[in-house]
């Protein structure tokens, strides 16, 4: 047991919790698929020129279409959605169009002058990555992309609506940020319930509190990264109870 405990222990050491880091590399994975998402929107002609798409979801309809021929799917609600999208009605045929030639009004006629803009405006969310960055005071005051007034504002500008797309994927972050504290929370906790065991190990029964095992894990491990204050802690004798601001480590 303890060298299973001591093997446990050595793999939390090992992860390393660099929100930065994460981040960083998001943004960066955010960029690839915003100009994944811009290349439909492209095509290149008889001549070899890249010209803006006439028909932007052909390669993904035909690719659908082969897909539903060849695979046989259990799932009929599956089926019904690639089917949708695979063999569009008239009226979703005249939409496409509708949306297509409205995209020509918007889109740059160069892909590179896109996919420029796409990383400008994600640059400006650079500094959601600092340590001084308040993630419950500026999630109120980030210029949303869900707001009325973004949508009052529109205009046939392709940079107005890389930017709205960039504040959407901003505020996809502040849940990525939850799930990071939220599992942050979760390591140390398992870090502080490895210190339990080992303690209940040598004596027998539970830790009476927290700061009977404060030795046996690093300081960090015993504070809550949402609230900056200790992990709550509850001995109930057979039992105990180790929770945080987001995460119940351990049932109350």
């Amino acid at each position: 047991m303890d060298e299973q405990l001591n093997m446990l222990e050595k793999t939390f050491q090992d992860i390393k919790n660099n929100w930065n880091s994460i981040y960083i590399k998001t943004l960066e994975y955010d960029k690839m698929v915003a100009k994944t998402d811009i290349a439909m929107y492209y095509e290149i002609n008889a001549k070899g020129r890249i010209r803006l798409s006439r028909d932007p979801w052909a390669q993904l309809r035909s690719n659908f279409s082969e897909f539903l021929q060849d695979t046989e799917i259990d799932n009929s609600k599956t089926t019904a959605t690639l089917e949708y999208i695979a063999y569009p009605s008239y009226l979703q045929k005249k939409l496409i169009k509708g949306e297509t030639i409205l995209r020509w009004f918007i889109m740059p006629s160069d892909p590179e002058k896109a996919a420029s803009i796409l990383d400008t405006c994600l640059d400006n969310y650079d500094f959601m990555a600092e340590p001084d960055f308040d993630w419950k005071k500026q999630q109120q005051e980030l210029d949303s992309a869900n707001r009325w007034s973004n949508f009052n504002r529109f205009r046939f500008d392709y940079k107005h609506y890389a930017k709205r797309n960039a504040d959407k994927w901003a505020e996809s972050n502040y849940r990525l940020h939850d799930l990071y504290l939220r599992t942050l929370t979760m390591r140390r906790g398992s870090r502080i319930l490895l210190a339990t065991k080992q303690y209940y190990n040598q004596h027998g029964d539970w830790p009476p509190n927290l700061d009977s095992i404060k030795s046996d894990a690093p300081v960090e491990a015993f504070i809550d990264p949402v609230t900056g204050n200790p992990l709550q802690c509850e001995n109930h004798g057979e039992r105990f109870s180790l929770y945080g601001e987001m995460a119940n480590i351990w049932p109350k």
